[in-house]
């Protein structure tokens, strides 16, 4: 067996993973960083009593939405995270 490439093997395989997860938190920052100013806004916009029931109904879409895609990347991380157990 030749033990430099199965430690080569190895070492390039840990840092794939590495990259893995770097890019996965990397990413899910930065969409949860502009998801969470879109939710926000659109909570303040609830939150207005002059804004008539369609607007209103629309806003509720996208925060329904905003939540889902949230919900997804939390699911995708735990993913990752039991992943790399």
């Amino acid at each position: 067996m030749n033990y430099k490439s199965f430690f080569k093997d190895s070492s390039v395989a840990g840092e794939s993973d590495i990259l893995k997860s770097a890019f996965f938190a990397d990413i899910s920052h930065e969409v949860r960083t502009q998801l969470n100013g879109i939710l926000g806004l659109a909570q303040l916009i609830l939150k207005s009593k002059e804004i008539d029931s369609d607007i209103r109904n629309n806003v509720e879409m996208i925060v329904e939405s905003g939540n889902s895609i949230h919900a997804l990347f939390d699911n995708i991380m735990a993913y990752r995270h039991n992943e790399n157990r």
